[in-house]
């Protein structure tokens, strides 16, 4: 089922969508019940309140990919008790991006921060953050400006360096992080991550999916200042002599598809060893600062603003050790904004859906 995804040939009963569609609209059943019912429940106001301003975001969250993979899907927004909720009929896209906008609006009010007892829990710049990304996707190019402003206007968000400490264990604490899945290992029932085994080599007890392609590599095509590469390219992926984890090196005959293999999801096997490789504990970050850098960027330059394009784009090149964007034309910088997100955001499961809404 996974292939016919991958060649563009999958049918209505192809198991991996259908197990997508089920838990999506679980989530959405749940967060509809919360909406629906907490607000009666005689409790502390702020826990109230707060309760259902997360599963507003989590209800925006899954309507955001359903409708970015299905286009026009049933808008639930009631608990589902009679026929009228349960059989809802398709809604327009336009009517689904709106509900996601108003979800968000209405998780702005969740807290800016929590303490380490509630890490993980859904913030306020996590909402703003998927608020702008939603505006992003629908061309509202000066709303996503202004959303971006109430991001930066909170004061917490900066690029983490080095850009590897993102993709070890603790990098959800990072202050580049808006919104991470955290995961945790070695519980019954399991909450690990399988990423880990998904994408690791074979004699680590990995399927070695997901293979990078020379092209994704051959983007890292500048050398950063010093004459080094691109310190993103081997944060990212291994390739052949390079550093692996714990001291090994990366060999090509670990992926026989391409002869590279995503590192960003992978753990060393002093954190989880090869009996154990699908319960992995690395968090999967959804939505970091970097992303909101470069969402600024490109609402700046299809604003006819390049110039003020360049200084958001040559922060992130900057933390990858290179230098400064020279061209400020339009329609270069358009596309020099589609190379670093390809390949700050690589393999983070973003790539497709930039390609979806530029058209690509």
């Amino acid at each position: 089922d996974l292939s016919y995804i991958d060649d563009f040939s999958a049918n209505a009963d192809n198991g991996v969508l259908s197990e997508f569609w089920q838990s999506s609209y679980e989530v959405i059943s749940r967060a509809n019940n919360v909406i629906a019912y907490v607000p009666n429940i005689d409790m502390d106001a702020t826990l109230r309140d707060r309760y259902v301003a997360e599963a507003k975001f989590f209800r925006a969250f899954v309507y955001f990919h359903l409708v970015n993979i299905y286009g026009e899907v049933p808008l639930k927004l009631l608990p589902q008790i009679d026929d009228a909720s349960i059989h809802v009929g398709l809604s327009s896209v336009s009517a689904i991006y709106a509900q996601i906008e108003q979800d968000l609006r209405d998780a702005s009010t969740l807290p800016v921060s929590y303490s380490t007892s509630d890490a993980g829990r859904v913030t306020r710049g996590a909402a703003y953050g998927l608020l702008a990304k939603a505006q992003l996707y629908q061309k509202k190019y000066s709303d996503v400006l202004t959303t971006i402003q109430l991001i930066e206007n909170l004061d917490i968000y900066d690029l983490e360096r080095p850009y590897s400490n993102l993709f070890k264990l603790g990098g959800e604490d990072s202050k580049e992080v808006l919104f991470a899945i955290r995961f945790l290992s070695g519980q019954n029932p399991g909450l690990g991550n399988s990423l880990n085994q998904w994408l690791a080599p074979q004699n680590e007890s990995g399927y070695y999916f997901d293979a990078p392609t020379q092209s994704y590599v051959d983007a890292f095509d500048e050398k950063q200042v010093n004459g080094e590469d691109d310190l993103r390219l081997d944060a990212s992926i291994g390739r052949d002599g390079k550093d692996w984890f714990n001291g090994d090196v990366f060999s090509s005959s670990w992926s026989p598809a391409t002869g590279y293999l995503v590192k960003k999801h992978n753990q060393p096997l002093d954190e989880v060893s090869k009996g154990t490789k699908g319960d992995g504990g690395l968090s999967y970050i959804y939505l970091r600062y970097a992303d909101i850098l470069l969402m600024k960027a490109e609402a700046l330059n299809e604003t006819h603003h390049p110039d003020l394009a360049k200084i958001e784009v040559d922060k992130v090149r900057d933390r990858a050790g290179l230098a400064g964007v020279s061209t400020v034309t339009e329609s270069a910088m358009r596309e020099v904004i589609r190379k670093e997100r390809r390949k700050d955001l690589g393999f983070e499961f973003h790539r497709f859906f930039d390609l979806m809404r530029w058209g690509k």
